[in-house]
This record gives C-alpha cells, structure tokens and sequence, in this order.
C-alpha cells in the first residue's frame, strides 16, 4: 500500500501543471480571472472531496471507494484527452516591444524615435528554456518565498485545527465541531481565491498581495489567543478570506512577467515550490505543537508579517514594472503620443 501511495504521488503533478495550462495562450490581463477560477475550484474540490469519500466509504466500502476514485480519474483523463487543446502561447514578451528614444532636452522640443528592437532579442536561444533564465526574469524569484511560506503556513493549519478546536471543546462533539470550522474556512478560501483573481483587472495584484498577507497576519496571529470556539472560528473564515488567494496573486505577478515561452516550465517551477512548502507545513507544525499548541499560529503570524515585508519592499523596487502588473498588458516601453510619433 505504502509503494503505491508513493507511486500515485509521483503520477499526480497534474494539480501543479494545471495552471500552466489554464493559463497557456491566455492574455495576460485574463490570467488572474483564470487562475482565480481554477485555484477556487481546486479548493472547493479538497473540501468536498473528503466529505463525500466518508460518505461512500461507509455506504459501499474502503476498497469499492478506490474504484471510484478510479472512475474519475478515467474521467478527467477523458475530458482532457477530447476537449483541451493546445493553444498558441501569449509570446509577448516585456524585453521585445520597442526601443522608445528620448531626444536631448525637453520632450516637447524635439520628436520621440520609436524604433524596432533588434530581430531576436529577448527571445531564447536554440538551448531552450532553462532555470537560470527563470530565475533572471523580474519578480520571479521574490514569488518563490511567498508561495513557499504561504503553503507552510496553509498546510500547516490541517494539522493544528482540529487539535486547536479539541483542546478547546474537550467533548465528544469536538470531530463535529471541528468540520464546520474546518469547512467554513476551505469555502472561505475559495470565495477569496475567485474574488481576488478577478480583483486583478481593477486593483495591481502585488498591492491586493500586500493587503491580503496583511489581514492574514493579523487574523492568524488573534487565533493563538482564543479562547472560545466562535471567536476560533470567525478567525478561521477571515484568514481564509485573506490569504485564500495569496497563491492566485502570486501566480498572476508571474504571468505579468513570464514570457509565453516561459510560461510552463515557470508555473511549473513556481507550483513545485509551492507544493514543497504544503509538504513541509505539517511536519514543522508537528514538530512546533509539541512544545506548544499555539505556537504554530503565533510563528504563522510571524511568517505572513514577514512576506507582508517582503512585498512592501518588492512593490517599491518594481516601480517600472507597475504598469504590467496593473494592466497585465506586459509592455515595458514608455507610451508615445501619436502625434510625436515618427518611424
């Protein structure tokens, strides 16, 4: 059972190559409506999923469920197989538009040259894409500690809920107790990763970060100092609310600035570190909780503040990429009026 289980891990990269595809040849102002549509399905489907595999585990048995889990996968692979198609990639690219030359004194004087940049600069090479190149693009490395911390963090709270809300019930009741909060605050997740992907098109997604790893801080830090099961569990659904979609944005700043060639082997590359991080947050929670129960909320709330940090600082360094994280048109180029424009 162990070897399969493991065999079934190496064979499940479809959930990080997901937004890879979901976001291949997509337009880059879309990106952040399609990944917050699939990272709120994604989390919908880790809520349900379990609710419904008790239900068929006792009404048809542990080994007839697995037989089931078969069909449906046998059915994604389907609807894979017959209805994705690969698209065209999005190869804008924000070091291929053009080179916009300014005059000597002021602009209102002289004419703004617009010229072409030369035939193939900023594309890749015949060595293909590589991790070098990735982790030269703008922003791309900052991502990494964000989604890693997060997942750490997120993951971690499978573990220290249930035995959080116990230790504060200390009755029977406490498994059911401890569904309706862990519920509440999965659904709550998804409602943010929707509503903040879709905040992308009116609101940067580095400044909706900021604020979202902010209000996760805050809310994250009050649960280590509850002392009810209501006050635990609004706590619970605000966090969720917060920073249910701080891998969305995360995902949405990388498409702003990954190129279409690059776009699936840096999903790919960024969803890996997430994944990492959601592995590790168990185990060090685990290891915290031992010593005390509270602690892995109050060094949760010491992580969010941290990348709160992080982002603060990275938003006022990327002054110059602003423009393609606001519009996700991905244009680094100065704007010309169409008046001054001369070929």
């Amino acid at each position: 059972l162990l070897a399969l289980r493991i065999l079934l891990g190496l064979f499940s990269g479809f959930g990080t190559m997901s937004v890879a595809l979901v976001t291949h040849g997509c337009p880059r102002q879309r990106i952040g409506k399609a990944v917050g549509t699939l990272q709120a399905t994604q989390i919908l489907s880790t809520a349900v999923g379990p609710f419904v595999g008790g239900i068929l585990a006792h009404a048809i048995g542990i080994r007839n469920t697995f037989l089931v889990t078969f069909a449906l996968c046998s059915l994604a692979f389907f609807l894979v197989s017959v209805l994705y198609r690969d698209t065209v990639p999005d190869l804008t690219d924000p070091e291929t538009g053009p080179v916009v030359v300014s005059p000597a004194g002021p602009v209102s004087e002289g004419v703004r040259a617009v010229l072409p940049r030369p035939a193939g600069a900023g594309r890749m090479d015949d060595r293909g894409p590589s991790f070098r190149r990735l982790l030269a693009l703008p922003l791309f490395l900052p991502l990494l500690p964000i989604l890693f911390f997060d997942n750490v963090v997120d993951r971690s709270l499978g573990l220290i809920v249930p035995l959080f809300v116990a230790d504060l019930t200390g009755r029977g009741s406490a498994v059911a107790i401890t569904g309706m909060v862990v519920s509440a605050g999965t659904f709550a997740s998804a409602a943010s990763a929707y509503l903040l992907g879709h905040g992308t098109g009116r609101i940067p997604p580095l400044q909706l970060l900021l604020w979202s790893l902010l209000g996760g801080s805050l809310s994250i830090a009050a649960m280590a100092f509850c002392r009810s099961i209501p006050s635990f569990a609004v706590l619970r659904v605000l966090l969720g609310l917060a920073v249910g979609g701080a891998a969305t944005l995360s995902y949405t700043i990388g498409g702003a600035v990954l190129p279409g060639a690059l776009r699936v082997s840096g999903y790919a590359f960024l969803s890996s570190v997430a994944m990492l991080g959601g592995a590790m947050g168990p185990i060090l929670s685990g290891l915290i909780a031992s010593h005390d129960l509270r602690a892995p909320l109050v060094v949760g709330g010491v992580l969010y503040a941290g990348m709160t940090l992080h982002v603060a600082i990275l938003a006022r360094r990327s002054g110059r990429f602003s423009g393609a994280l606001a519009a996700m048109g991905g244009e680094a180029s100065l704007p010309v009026p169409p008046a001054q424009e001369e070929p």
